[in-house]
Parts: C-alpha cells; structure tokens; sequence
C-alpha cells in the first residue's frame, strides 16, 4: 500500500503520512476479519491477541516499508 500509494499520482492526500495510512488501513482490516469471524463463523471467535497480532504484523510491515523505500 505505501509503495502504491507514493506512487500514484491522482490522489494528492494519500502522499503525506502514507506509512500511517497504510498502517491503520491493515489494523482495520484484521479488526474486521475478527469480526467477521465472531459474527459468521460458529467455530471461530473474535481474540484481542490476534488482533494484537495483526496490528503488530502491520507496524513490522510499516517500518519495513520505510527502511526498503527510502
């Protein structure tokens, strides 16, 4: 998202804080999944630590973006 994003050139806002953009973009989706998956699933439930989890995938993913993309 963030190497996409810095690339387009239609959407002005999405180059400034694209990094942080991107982050809160991929924490949102986890936190969906684990609704969807309390919600329509009757084996799965929502976790707070997978959601953990997937918010820390997102800032590893971030800062590595920063560090490979400069």
């Amino acid at each position: 998202m963030n190497w996409g994003w810095k690339k387009q050139d239609v959407f002005d806002s999405l180059h400034k804080y694209a990094v942080i953009k991107a982050f809160l973009v991929a924490c949102l989706y986890g936190l969906s999944i684990e609704i969807m998956q309390e919600l329509f699933t009757a084996d799965r439930h929502f976790e707070w630590l997978d959601e953990a989890a997937n918010a820390t995938g997102a800032g590893i993913g971030s800062l590595l973006a920063v560090k490979l993309f400069k």
